[in-house]
């Protein structure tokens, strides 16, 4: 299947049979962090290969790339079909100047043929305003917040040396946030950090999981979480069990990335009748290897996670001090979906940024 607008043409592809021709436009456009994570992302394991599109001049010159990979989302009981917006890239230049109209109208049309039940992306500030007039909607944005314990060693790895010698006042801050806050008034001791290797991913039950009735969340299972984060070629990734200390069952995990000081949580789900998003995201802050760093945590502004940890001795980061960038999430359906007045309040849902492939 092919569209086009002028001269450039857009071809439904497997990305992988086109990795030499993708290869040179990551080159041309310095890109190469794309090539390193090609054959991770563009695979057939964990979920359904991307489905993708190439922008071509009438040479045959690909110019132009977008794929989309699919992750089932969950409405209450209802299980939909989402599609991730990822690897958008385009050539600069009069020969590819229709290439983003014809690949975005190839992506969409996945919604009008009902393939997909919405379309999902994390745009960057370039991308934002030119989506927005091609029909995406903004549903929110995302903040980072953080509950600090040690902050030297990921100040001085931000800072240099002087971002460590301010440590010591931030530390105590933190500290007296936390009296002051929640924190000491909500301990939970009936749960308890595991990290799990890849095959102690098995024992996630996740498929078995309740959720919340009328509120979304992606449906990981453990082949997925094998390959998005224990496989990932760019980053260190480790899922950690949330156990009930007595039956030693797990009724959540969280996913964390380790950096220099600092453990980044990118991903979320429990067992809600069991335990809650929050009360696992304290569980792991609790833990010996936590609270020798800074823990931060990336929500939607409107999500009831973001106000839950700021009860609980978190605190906002900007961007300038380490904070995820004020991106926005966007999204696009048909507006005679059965669920179209339900799609905007996806945003006021615990929705992590590990649903995007990127």
């Amino acid at each position: 299947m092919s569209t086009s607008i002028g001269a450039v043409q857009v071809h439904r592809v497997d990305a992988r049979c086109y990795k030499q021709q993708l290869s040179a436009l990551f080159q041309r456009r310095q890109k190469p962090e794309l090539l390193q994570q090609f054959d991770w992302y563009y695979r057939a394991e964990g979920q359904p290969t991307p489905i993708s599109w190439v922008a071509q001049t009438a040479d045959g010159y690909v110019c132009g790339l977008y794929s989309v990979t699919m992750r089932p989302l969950q409405y209450g009981g209802t299980t939909l079909h989402a599609g991730v917006m990822g690897n958008l890239i385009v050539e600069a230049g009069s020969r590819s100047t229709f290439a983003p109209f014809n690949l975005v109208r190839a992506c969409k049309e996945l919604i009008r043929n009902h393939d997909l039940d919405i379309l999902l992306g994390i745009p960057n500030e370039l991308a934002e305003p030119w989506l927005v007039k091609n029909g995406f909607r903004v549903l929110g944005y995302w903040d980072t917040w953080a509950q600090v314990f040690r902050c030297g060693e990921a100040l001085q790895h931000r800072f240099g040396r002087p971002g460590r010698l301010g440590a010591p006042l931030l530390n105590l801050a933190a500290q007296m946030n936390r009296t002051f806050s929640e924190w000491t008034a909500d301990r939970q001791s009936a749960f308890q950090a595991i990290f799990l290797n890849s095959t102690e991913l098995d024992d996630l039950d996740i498929e078995h999981w309740a959720t919340r009735p009328d509120s979304f969340a992606f449906a990981a299972d453990p082949l997925f979480l094998r390959w998005r984060f224990l496989k990932s070629p760019m980053k260190h990734y480790d899922v950690v069990g949330i156990a009930d200390s007595r039956t030693k069952r797990l009724q959540g995990y969280v996913v964390v990335e380790s950096r220099p000081g600092r453990w980044l949580i990118w991903d979320c789900r429990t067992n809600t009748p069991q335990l809650s998003e929050r009360d696992a995201i304290l569980t792991f802050c609790r833990s010996k290897q936590a609270q020798a760093s800074t823990i931060s945590i990336t929500q939607l502004s409107s999500a009831p996670l973001a106000q839950e940890l700021s009860r609980h001795g978190f605190v906002r980061v900007p961007q300038r001090l380490g904070g995820y960038p004020r991106f926005p999430l966007i999204a696009f359906w048909s507006p005679d979906h059965p669920l179209a007045a339900a799609f905007p309040e996806i945003a006021r849902c615990n929705i992590f940024p590990g649903f995007n492939d990127l």
